[in-house]
Order: C-alpha cells, then sequence, then structure tokens
C-alpha cells in the first residue's frame, strides 16, 4: 500500500496529538472490550526480523518502537546499539531525541485551513495586516520579514533535456545562453542524441555523414564553418578540423559536461527515456538518448516519473508514467517547459502547436 505525503503528515499527526489527550479521553476511543493481549512470540519474531531488515537497508544503528493501547503500552522493543563506539545495546528505556514535533501537525493545520479557504499560501506571516501581525519579534522588522508567505521558500532548478543544436540557425547562440544562465542559476544540463553526435564528430569523421542528415550542417554554419553542398571524404578532414577550431572553449567543456540523467523527488528526467524492466540505476547511455518505442508504449512503473523529449508531440504527453514535453520547436516554433512545484504540475510554452517530424 502506497501513502501519499500528505495523507502521511495527517497520520503523523494524529499519532502525535494522542499523547496529549487526558487519560479517560484516551479511554473513550479505545474499543470494548478495554484488553488487548501481548504479541505471540511469532509475531515478535516477525516485528523484529522487520525492524532489522529495516536497519539493515537504510544503515540505521539503532530502533525502538512501542505498541500502545488505551494510554497502555503492551509491547515494546529495541534493537541495535545505542552507543556504536563502547557498543552498548539498545534498550527500551534509552531515550530519542525527537526533532520538531510540532511541524507536522503545524503542516496539517495549514492544509486544513487553505482547504477551508480560510488561508491562502500567498498570505503574509508577519507585519501589520499579517496573519502572527506584530506579536512576534521586534517591529519594525529588517528587510524581508513582512515579506514571509506560508509559501515556502523554493530553490528553483532548471532542468534542460539535450537537443540544443542542429536545425536551425542559432546554434552557437543557443549555446551561449545555455551557459549564461547556467552562471546565474542552479541548472542541470542533460545530453540529447544531437550533442552526442556533434561531440563524437571532433574525433570519428564516420560520425559527419548522421550529423549532416540530423541538421548538423545548421549547426556548422551557426559557428562559421561552411560545408560544401556534398560533404564527401575529402572535405570532411577540413570540416573537422574547421568545427575543432571553431569551437570555443567553454562550449567543449559545455558539451564534455552534459549529463545523461537527473534525479530529484519523484521525477527522473532523461532525453529520451529508458529501457523498461531495467533498474533507473542501470540504464544505458544508448537507451537514455535514442529509446522510442519500447519506452512510450511501456505501462510499466518505472519507481519514478519520467520526463523526457526526444520525441516530438502535438502537445505535452501526461501518462501515469512519463510525461513527454517535446513539442518539436525546431519545426513548430513551439518550445515547451514543464513547471513542477510541489504536487502541481503547470506549463509554459512558446508558439502555436503542431506535429513535428521525429529526429
Amino acid at each position: 500500500m502506497r501513502i501519499g505525503r500528505r495523507d502521511f503528515v495527517k497520520l503523523a499527526a494524529g499519532a502525535g496529538a494522542l499523547p496529549l489527550l487526558s487519560q479517560a479521553a484516551r479511554a473513550q476511543l479505545a474499543p470494548n472490550p478495554p484488553g488487548i493481549r501481548p504479541p505471540e512470540p511469532a509475531e515478535r519474531a516477525a516485528m523484529a526480523r522487520l525492524a532489522r531488515s529495516f536497519m539493515d537497508k537504510y544503515g540505521v544503528p539503532a530502533l525502538s518502537f512501542a505498541i500502545g493501547y488505551a494510554g497502555t503500552v503492551v509491547h515494546e522493543d529495541a534493537f541495535g546499539l545505542a552507543d556504536v563506539e563502547r557498543k552498548e545495546a539498545l534498550t527500551p528505556g534509552h531515550l530519542f531525541r525527537i526533532a520538531s514535533v510540532s511541524k507536522p501537525i503545524t503542516s496539517v493545520t495549514i492544509f486544513r485551513l487553505i482547504e477551508e479557504n480560510r488561508l491562502k499560501l500567498t498570505d503574509r506571516v508577519f507585519g501589520p495586516g499579517a496573519l502572527l501581525g506584530t506579536d512576534y519579534g521586534q517591529p519594525p522588522y529588517s528587510a524581508g520579514i513582512d515579506q514571509i508567505t506560508l509559501r515556502p521558500d523554493t530553490r528553483p532548478v532548471f532542468v534542460f533535456l539535450g537537443d540544443y543544436i542542429d536545425r536551425g540557425p542559432s546554434s552557437r547562440e543557443t549555446i551561449d545562453r545555455l551557459i549564461q544562465h547556467g552562471e546565474r542559476h542552479e541548472c542541470v544540463f542533460l545530453k540529447g542524441n544531437h550533442e552526442l553526435i556533434a561531440i563524437k564528430c571532433l574525433s570519428d569523421p564516420n560520425r559527419f555523414d548522421q550529423w549532416m542528415r540530423l541538421g548538423g550542417y545548421e549547426t556548422l554554419v551557426s559557428y562559421g564553418v561552411a560545408p560544401e553542398n556534398a560533404v564527401t571524404g575529402s572535405s570532411i578532414a577540413q570540416l573537422q578540423a574547421g568545427f575543432h577550431n571553431a569551437l570555443p572553449q567553454n562550449h567543449f567543456r559545455f558539451f564534455r559536461d552534459l549529463r545523461t540523467s537527473f534525479a530529484c523527488g519523484d521525477f527522473f528526467f532523461v532525453h529520451a527515456g529508458v529501457r523498461p524492466n531495467v533498474k533507473l540505476s542501470e540504464q544505458k547511455d544508448q537507451d537514455l538518448l535514442w529509446i522510442r518505442d519500447e519506452f512510450l508504449n511501456s505501462n510499466e512503473d518505472f519507481g519514478k516519473i519520467v520526463v523526457h523529449g526526444h520525441t516530438p508531440a502535438h502537445d505535452i504527453e501526461v501518462e501515469p508514467n512519463r510525461i513527454n514535453i517535446d513539442t518539436g520547436a525546431f519545426a513548430t516554433g513551439r518550445l515547451s517547459c514543464l513547471v513542477i512545484e510541489a504536487e502541481q504540475l503547470s506549463v509554459i510554452d512558446t508558439g502555436p502547436a503542431a506535429v513535428a517530424p521525429a529526429g
């Protein structure tokens, strides 16, 4: 069973609130009769196996738990070491440091008030007319304090999915803009199959024919290298040398450092897709940059939602296991951006929608 983040927080807050009730109130919550047997030896052994499995999987040095019923602890157990250096075994009597118990309760309360339209995430917290007014701290507040809202501070990360070059007159200018953007913002630049071929052409002349068919001609022109109408064996060496000389060092480093994938939260970003029935951590670059039908036709739960491009579509495709944001900008003029903020998805795009050929 999978529990959503909001549901988990609600459950956690409910559990955290139980100790605050009086013993009489807790007794009213308990079913009749108000008695319960302790776990049988087989049940205790099963719980112990589960606890040790969790500790082994996540490297947890110590774990304890207790089962309560109607205000009474009916079973407790402890595993691991309270002090690793001294090899001191953990017991139910050891105390754990509990961090920020109030936070899940506060967050659930805020969400409830938002659902009842009594609060908005844009509401200010401190200052005149704000939720808490001037009751806290020492007014006048320092710059920015009165602009704090319920929406938590976000650290935007820009993820680009590749295919920045070819099939257009401004490939060089595009790379310049991406490099400049990366200097001002936190960015992740992924490799597309077009960048893969272009960088391989610096060392492998046999790749030039393929590159020209995929739009490499326009890229060379943008770097000031003018190919002949027909790229033949005699001219490839000149093109290769010309591309070497025309490619700025910061562009070479940009192409060299491109990543093939990026995972963040519930999402896995990649240029083309992933191969079904293969762990995300074991995917091969060939599939990450080139795969189509096996991935697009799969209903498999990949473990994360795969955000990809590579295969142009009429509109952004949102499936249970993947989101395709390639709307064929080179042919349609429509460049699409997916905005992921908490549990909300939105789209920013430009230009009219149209069907683009695969590339």
